[in-house]
């Protein structure tokens, strides 16, 4: 190993249901096997041990498990027993850019169908792309279920709370923020993970756009803005459990003009 007759591939992978759960694939490699599957079917390729950053400790799934290598995925490796070429491991994955739909009837194709899924465009995720990421889903959920016009409640004009204020106050309201702030994001600086059933991670070091974004699928999702603002939009019910003290200090800040500006707290129901 590591000698003589070193063996390094490129290929598909065409299995991920390892039957140990240990995060092998079976990967179809280029001048080495056929893509026609009556020949070498895709059960009949060896398991492929994937190699893991040293943030993972490979060891009693310390560290992120197991790896996001879905089948399609076009991978490069070596084979550990050299020449014989039955024990391979897998370094990586290589983005590329999606022309065709996957043709089940061949190898080096997912054998599912599935991946990739969306023709006429590169592997990285739109939300790191620049303009691109306007049109990512999740901009898009967050724009639509962004609320506005919510509004404050004004002082009663009742005797027995007030007898200097003669007409009710008038009502103010606040706007949720946009998502993003709106600020820009460019390539290659946002760094993003997205999952398959559509969660999403952001880590944003756009200078002016900077921001920490997580969002669940169906729309819930937490933001930190360039400002430091902190949006948590929740669509479904919210429960806080504290088993100890539960402290908030609301107190003044400075606007950009440099004034003060004292801290409010406000709560709607809309019952």
């Amino acid at each position: 190993m590591g000698q003589n007759g070193f063996q390094w591939f490129i290929g598909t992978c065409e299995d991920r249901d390892d039957p140990l759960k240990m995060g092998r694939i079976r990967v179809r490699c280029l001048g080495i096997h056929t893509d026609d599957l009556s020949l070498v079917p895709t059960d009949s390729l060896p398991w492929a041990y994937v190699m893991a950053p040293t943030t993972s400790s490979s060891m009693q799934g310390l560290g992120e498990t197991p790896h996001f290598i879905v089948q399609g995925s076009q991978v490069i490796g070596f084979f550990k027993d050299g020449e014989e070429k039955q024990q391979p491991i897998i370094m990586g994955t290589l983005p590329g850019y999606n022309t065709e739909d996957p043709d089940i009837s061949k190898g080096f194709s997912d054998p599912d169908g599935v991946y990739p899924s969306v023709l006429g465009i590169d592997d990285v995720n739109s939300l790191g792309r620049g303009s691109l990421a306007e049109s990512h889903p999740s901009v898009q959920l967050r724009r639509n279920l962004r609320q506005t016009s919510i509004p404050i409640a004004g002082k009663p004009h009742l005797e027995q709370v007030s007898q200097t204020l003669t007409e009710p106050e008038a009502r103010t309201s606040y706007d949720e923020r946009d998502a993003k702030s709106n600020a820009p994001t460019l390539y290659p600086f946002n760094h993003v993970h997205e999952t398959e059933s559509g969660h999403v991670h952001e880590i944003d070091d756009t200078v002016g756009g900077e921001r920490i974004h997580r969002q669940h699928r169906i729309g819930t999702f937490e933001e930190w803005h360039p400002d430091g603002a902190r949006v948590l939009h929740t669509v479904h019910d919210n429960y806080e459990i504290i088993a100890g003290d539960s402290n908030i200090f609301i107190h003044k800040r400075e606007n950009d003009a440099g004034e003060s500006e004292a801290g409010n707290l406000t709560i709607t129901v809309e019952g």
